[in-house]
């Protein structure tokens, strides 16, 4: 079987962590003998639902190192809350039909609590579609807390004295 896609997109307020972790997400996929493409939504999880992708395997290695030092949002950012399915599926029938037409197979969700539900809410619709389908979702503040304690720890040390 060919290998399955990547779907990363950015949610809520954007911070300077938030492209970080999309360079950290695109390079291990890179490396990955797994995966095959990694698309970006744009605009989060409404590129997804309007089938805005964007494909990073058009940007070099080095480009998306500069990821890590660019602030804001490169792939633009929603705080689109997606219904619950048992109301209206009608979203979760979309992404699902997108995920079968790019062969996605993983969706990372970075973003605050929103997009941990909508990240859970879309692995649990998958599932029960019967799709072998991978969804995580990253967490900004703990994301910038752990970045804090890799490179600053002393300070983190000051601050709890």
């Amino acid at each position: 079987m060919k290998n399955r896609n990547v779907l990363y997109a950015q949610s809520g307020g954007v911070t300077a962590v938030i492209n970080a972790t999309a360079a950290g997400v695109i390079e291990a996929g890179r490396k990955s003998k797994k995966i095959g493409k990694i698309f970006a939504a744009k605009n989060g999880i409404l590129g997804a639902l309007h089938e805005e992708l964007i494909d990073t395997s058009f940007e070099s290695d080095r480009e998306i190192a500069k990821l890590k030092h660019t602030p804001g949002g490169a792939f633009g950012s929603c705080r689109y809350k997606l219904q619950d399915p048992d109301n209206n599926n009608s979203e979760y029938k979309r992404l699902l039909d997108i995920f079968v037409a790019h062969n996605i197979g993983h969706f990372f969700y970075n973003g605050g609590g929103d997009s941990q539900d909508t990240a859970n809410k879309i692995a649990n619709f998958t599932r029960d579609m019967g799709f072998p389908f991978n969804a995580l979702a990253f967490q900004k503040q703990l994301i910038m807390i752990f970045l804090l304690l890799i490179t600053a720890p002393d300070l983190v040390q000051l601050l709890n004295t």
